[in-house]
């Protein structure tokens, strides 16, 4: 078979076996929601989600704060108030999943660690991201 014959086989069959995994592959989801085991912190992961955008917004009810993370790793926090009447808190949707200690979640740009100490986000290519706690919260890749 002449080379130009081969090279054309060639990139059928890449072609070929490259296409089916290309269509059954699913894509990652675009939002995400937890609360953390003790159920004090409570997060909502959004990546590129329709009328959201893509934003990481976390809070904890225990001296109540909250914070947004953003594609660029600005972090918007808010701090006081009470469970009740603070505009730092909202409401965890229901039916939302716990996170146990240990796991993570991820999306395309941002990743969720439940952890003992509190729960960090990165926007994972940059690493820059927050820990929050129940004390509050703590830039991190800064």
């Amino acid at each position: 078979m002449p080379l130009a014959g081969r090279l054309t086989f060639a990139l059928i069959a890449v072609f070929a076996v490259a296409l089916p995994a290309a269509h059954g592959a699913s894509l990652p989801p675009t939002s995400a929601s937890f609360y953390s085991p003790s159920r004090n912190i409570s997060c909502e992961m959004n990546d590129g989600r329709a009328h959201v955008g893509s934003v990481v917004y976390c809070q904890s009810v225990a001296h109540p704060h909250s914070v947004k993370l953003g594609l660029d790793g600005r972090l918007k926090i808010c701090r006081g108030g009470t469970p009740t009447t603070t505009h730092c808190l909202g409401d965890a949707g229901e039916h939302t999943p716990v996170l146990a200690y240990g796991k993570h979640i991820t999306l395309r740009h941002f990743s969720c660690r439940s952890e003992q100490a509190g729960v960090t986000c990165t926007v994972i290519k940059t690493g820059k991201g927050f820990r929050i706690d129940r004390a509050g919260v703590r830039a991190i890749g800064s």
